[in-house]
């Protein structure tokens, strides 16, 4: 068994759409007409045979209050995987994704999180996380980062 989408609550398709695709790179997977809204997902182009992230529209009455929750806690809903944090971190700050951005550290496990808020009140961040079993054989540290959107 593995997953094969899974979904981020987004308040308008079309603007979470541009924001996934021409700000973090995804590339578009299924756009389905469904009445008001779309069957809309996304993969990553280094996997398009990965799994999917739906945009889904957010208008179930529980949305609101659990999107605002995890924002007012700081805690992103999906992770992404990237090989150079720094080089993505970057990026994203031309493309706007990470205007004011704060760094947080905490030290037992080796992650640093820097955060902004896209257009649909998810907040995103990009982290690394370094462990001891993450340690390359050859003495490098054999980082493994990752960006987080929720």
């Amino acid at each position: 068994m593995r997953i094969y989408v899974t979904c981020v609550s987004v308040d308008n398709q079309a603007e979470a759409l541009t924001f996934y695709t021409d700000k973090l790179g995804f590339k578009v997977k299924h756009d389905i007409p469904l009445g008001t809204h779309r069957w809309l997902t996304v993969v990553s182009q280094e996997e398009p045979e990965g799994t999917e992230l739906l945009l889904e529209p957010s208008e179930h009455p529980a949305v609101k209050p659990y999107k605002d929750a995890l924002v007012k806690d700081g805690i992103p809903a999906v992770s992404f995987k990237v090989q150079d944090l720094n080089a993505e971190f970057a990026r994203l700050r031309v493309h706007g994704v990470a205007d004011g951005c704060r760094n947080c550290a905490n030290g037992g496990s080796g992650r640093h999180l820097r955060k902004s808020r896209p257009t649909d009140r998810n907040e995103i961040g990009t982290g690394s996380v370094e462990t001891e079993a993450s340690a390359g054989s050859d003495g490098t540290s054999g980082r493994n980062n990752s960006r987080r959107v929720g």
